[in-house]
């Protein structure tokens, strides 16, 4: 078996990614990107509920509807329990419907002209948040909040560089939705180079950031950038990326 992955010295984007306090506090709701970029988002299942015909059941705030997407299916199911409860001829017919966060920005970007204020939110994983939260404190952030949708992602102290694995016969710089999916790569990758154990460190950053970093494009290094879904949700999309040993 040939060795699973290197550390690549992708020293400008490793400087994009660092969490700094003040973007923990950036609202959940992302600005759309451009369609080049969506391709990097298709593959990230997102859950809504909608009715009988499809169309996503909102809740209204004020003036404002909101489009809520879910990127925990668990949240999709206990927002349909409210919505039962609250309203059981909506409920009768309310459902969970599953989309890539691609088709979510289009949806958000097809009725920005509508006379409705609507507001498209994006809801993390709690685990995935309290995770993110604990590991920036452990750094020494101090943090209190984080609203937006964490990644990690893994980063080789000594030189900077960023981890990069073989995927689909590709060289790819990999993102996480989940920690432990990363921390099961790593320990792969650890028991393999146990010389380099002690330099690999987890860090965080946030899905605006990355796509702000996409939007921006003037790294090169951005066409290895692959976001990783959580394994629990790679059954709700096609094809579902999913690193794997080399052989």
């Amino acid at each position: 078996m040939r060795r699973l992955m290197h550390l690549g010295l992708m020293m400008s984007l490793a400087g994009g990614m660092a969490v700094v306090p003040e973007v923990l506090h950036s609202r959940a709701v992302l600005a759309l990107p451009d369609t080049q970029v969506q391709k990097y988002l298709v593959n990230i299942p997102v859950f809504i509920v909608a009715n009988n015909k499809g169309v996503p059941i909102e809740r209204v705030a004020g003036t404002t509807h909101v489009i809520t997407f879910f990127l925990d299916p668990s949240d999709a199911t206990t927002f349909l329990k409210i919505i039962k409860s609250k309203n059981p001829a909506l409920g009768k017919v309310a459902q969970i419907k599953v989309g890539s966060l691609a088709a979510a920005y289009n949806l958000a970007h097809n009725n920005k002209e509508a006379v409705t204020h609507t507001v498209y939110e994006f809801i993390p994983d709690h685990q995935q948040v309290e995770a993110a939260m604990a590991l920036l404190k452990q750094q020494g952030h101090p943090v209190t909040k984080f609203d937006d949708i964490p990644l990690f992602f893994a980063q080789d102290t000594k030189t900077k560089g960023l981890l990069t694995i073989s995927l689909q016969n590709r060289k790819a710089v990999p993102f996480f939705f989940s920690v432990s999916d990363l921390d099961h790569i790593l320990a792969q990758y650890k028991q393999k180079n146990p010389q380099a154990a002690p330099t690999i460190v987890t860090q965080v950053t946030t899905l605006s950031r990355v796509v702000s970093l996409l939007v921006q494009g003037k790294d090169p290094a951005l066409q290895y950038l692959t976001l990783i879904p959580a394994s629990n949700v790679r059954s709700f999309v096609r094809p579902a990326p999913s690193p794997a040993p080399s052989k």
